[in-house]
């Protein structure tokens, strides 16, 4: 997403995707990788003590991690050194002994670090980052990176290696406990070759590696993007209304070669004989739409201005569109808008909006909005969720008519994640300097943004944060969030590990 000064949203069938989801348009198609028609058997079991119902069915790896049962993605999560009845404080991990040393006190931006010989890929870079703790995933011009970020007091990367994904990323889906990768549609004529892999993450935060899968598709579009599915599944869909937003489910195992192919045609019966992936149309689609995100079973479906639709089942025969609702206060933006997803099915959307007070007041005013969309995969669209958590001045020009503002008028749609049903995280220029960043903690019931829950990037950051020319996603699982700062060219990679439960220091 980058940001013209204009007040609504534009969407065509190919550029409104690119706008509203943040994605550049292309360069060239990568080439196949290798090794990706080889034939792809189950998905990876994970581990005995990944699964669970309660906390009793966690055992920790050693001393140093005490286990619980993350209910949301049913799998275990394993806390390193936590200090018990003591929020915002940890230990480090004697590593020779399995033991924690003496706990240390930290604020909501716990520690941050820089991620050497690593450059971010993607031509948005919220869409390769991604989450399922312990690790982040950074998609590079080339492969996946994998960061441990179990240790909240770390000041070094934690790489560990990713084995058996060979393909090139445009787009890292997390969904539960399983990492997808989505990459370009190569060819230059249908039927295109659709790379895919995926992960599944252990629980485990001292395996020596992350095996993984890769497969090439037999797929009709030249474009894909991807959104989660139920049971840890990739919505895999071509954004286009005029093709009826075709969308199919995946979900492993999956082998090299399967054919995806549309079964309702709009001028054409169903093929014959049936693919072994089918895409569905809904060719009902109000104009101006474009797809972008999922809830739980339910593609979401989006048009200027602040209007949602939503479609269920997404990706699946019997697709129909629901109703309109109209998102509320009005949504008077600067037609860049970014969207995100929870584990429960909660969409979040922020962007900026034009808040300019009345005259006399000849300045231009404007604000970064975050609308809680959706609460979970089964509720509907909601109407007033919204709060402004950041906002900027852009003085009037002298001696210039009422509102001829200078350049410096911010229109950043910032970006957001979700920790849990009730907390969001979101980052955008920093109201008392543009130059940094801003990342605060918003809450659902009620709508607030705690003053205190909130940090600033300095100049002491390299990069800074600057959104103007950096690089700056944002992504949370297990109750924390990661903060990725790369400059405009994806170098000097660091990231910061946030606890939404403390405050700034």
């Amino acid at each position: 997403m980058r940001w013209l000064v204009v007040a609504t949203l534009a969407i065509s069938a190919a550029a409104g995707c690119n706008a509203i989801l943040g994605i550049e348009e292309k360069g060239a198609k990568p080439e196949a990788d290798a090794g990706a028609g080889d034939a792809a058997d189950a998905a990876v079991t994970p581990r005995a003590n990944d699964r669970c119902t309660s906390d009793a069915d966690c055992v920790p790896p050693n001393d140093c991690y005490t286990g619980r049962c993350d209910t949301t993605v049913g799998a275990c999560a394993y806390a390193l050194c936590d200090v018990k009845g003591r929020a915002c404080a940890a230990a480090t991990c004697d590593t020779a002994k399995n033991t924690c040393g003496d706990a240390r006190d930290y604020g909501m931006r716990t520690t941050s670090y820089s991620v050497t010989g690593v450059t971010l890929g993607c031509r948005s870079p919220e869409l390769c980052v991604a989450s399922a703790f312990p690790y982040v995933f950074l998609g590079t011009g080339t492969d996946v990176v994998a960061l441990r970020v179990d240790d909240r007091l770390a000041t070094a990367a934690k790489l560990v290696p990713v084995e058996q994904v060979t393909v090139r990323p445009s787009q890292l889906v997390a969904n539960g406990r399983r990492l997808w990768i989505l990459g370009e549609p190569q060819g230059t004529a249908p039927p295109y070759q659709l790379p895919v892999g995926w992960i599944d993450v252990p629980s485990d935060p001292t395996v020596a590696s992350l095996p993984g899968k890769t497969v090439l598709l037999s797929y009709p579009f030249p474009s894909a993007i991807g959104f989660p599915a139920p049971d840890g599944g990739l919505m895999v869909v071509d954004n286009d209304l005029a093709q009826g937003f075709p969308a199919a489910r995946l979900a492993p195992p999956l082998e090299s070669g399967a054919s995806m192919a549309v079964v309702n045609p709009i001028d054409a019966g169903a093929p014959s004989p049936p693919p072994a992936i089918p895409l569905v149309r809904v060719p009902t689609a109000p104009p101006g739409s474009t797809i972008v995100a999922s809830s739980g079973s339910r593609l979401v479906a989006y048009r200027a201005p602040g209007i949602v639709n939503l479609i269920d089942p997404g990706g699946l025969a019997g697709a129909t569109v629901g109703p309109d609702t109209a998102l509320t206060p009005p949504y008077s933006s600067f037609g860049q808008l970014r969207f995100a997803s929870s584990a429960n099915g909660a969409v979040l959307l922020t962007t900026a909006i034009v808040a300019d007070l009345p005259a006399p007041d000849c300045n231009c005013t404007s604000h970064a909005r975050m609308h809680w969309v959706l609460p979970n995969a089964v509720g509907a669209s909601e109407a007033n969720q919204a709060i402004d958590y950041e906002g900027w001045v852009g003085p009037q020009i002298p001696n210039a008519a009422c509102r001829a503002c200078n350049p410096s008028y911010v229109t950043s749609a910032g970006v957001v994640a979700t920790v849990d049903a009730h907390t969001a995280l979101a980052a955008a220029p920093a109201s008392e300097n543009r130059a940094f960043t801003a990342v605060r903690v918003l809450g659902r019931d009620p709508i607030a943004a705690p003053p205190k829950r909130r940090f600033v990037t300095s100049a002491a950051d390299d990069p800074q944060g600057n959104f103007a020319t950096d690089r700056i996603a944002l992504t949370s699982s297990n109750g924390y969030g990661y903060l990725v700062l790369a400059d405009s060219q994806g170098n000097k990679v660091t990231l910061s590990i946030i606890d939404p439960r403390c405050d700034a220091k």
